[in-house]
């Protein structure tokens, strides 16, 4: 499957694109969002992780409005971090967005690219708080 083939699919197909299922005393939740202003772009993340010393992330969920490739990044980025533990997805940079897709952005692009990360990683600032 190309990248393009790749983003459209998620697209029109994502995964976890709905709100959290209800809370648990099992996991710890967390929460966030972001806009890509450029574009429209909004994307909220919600989380959950295991209580366990390895915090595994058991489930990531979002809703977003944008662009194709905003919406599709959210539901990669979605599927990749399940099962990832905090402090690796904490680590998950521009770099690695880009690398998840397989191709590079011009700089306008990019901007739609991260914005699903960035709704991510201000969740977990938050979080740590």
């Amino acid at each position: 499957m190309t990248p393009e083939d790749r983003i459209l699919d998620h697209y029109e197909h994502p995964y976890h694109c709905h709100y959290a299922p209800s809370p648990s005393d099992l996991y710890f939740y967390f929460s966030g969002n972001a806009d890509n202003d450029c574009c429209g772009d909004h994307i909220e993340v919600w989380g959950r992780y295991d209580t366990t010393p390895e915090k595994r992330i058991v489930g990531l969920w979002w809703k977003g409005e944008g662009c194709c490739l905003s919406q599709a990044m959210a539901s990669m980025l979605a599927e990749h971090c399940e099962a990832k533990r905090l402090y690796e997805v904490k680590a998950f940079s521009q770099d690695d967005m880009v690398a998840l897709i397989g191709i590079d952005f011009d700089p306008g692009r990019l901007e739609c690219v991260m914005v699903a990360l960035n709704a991510l990683q201000k969740a977990l600032e938050r979080h740590d708080e």
